[in-house]
């Protein structure tokens, strides 16, 4: 990774989240990055793989590729 970044936000909670949005409509290269396996820290309910299974459940359209998964919290 090369790339030069303007700022770096470490964490997907929602301050970081808020603060990364901001920064980049501001017109600045942000790299926003966070060491755990789910995004959105202490307010998280859902891992990204849990919020796909539930995108590809309602929205089959979305995912042409792959047919509806039956959703529990065993998927990961």
């Amino acid at each position: 990774m090369d790339e030069e970044y303007d700022v770096i936000v470490l964490g997907t909670g929602l301050k970081e989240c808020i603060l990364s949005g901001l920064l980049s409509v501001d017109g600045l290269k942000v790299l926003h990055m966070d060491p755990n396996d789910y995004y959105g820290g202490e307010s998280t309910s859902l891992i990204l793989n849990q919020v796909s299974n539930l995108v590809e459940f309602f929205y089959p359209e979305y995912c042409p590729h792959k047919g509806p998964k039956k959703i529990s919290r065993k998927n990961k």
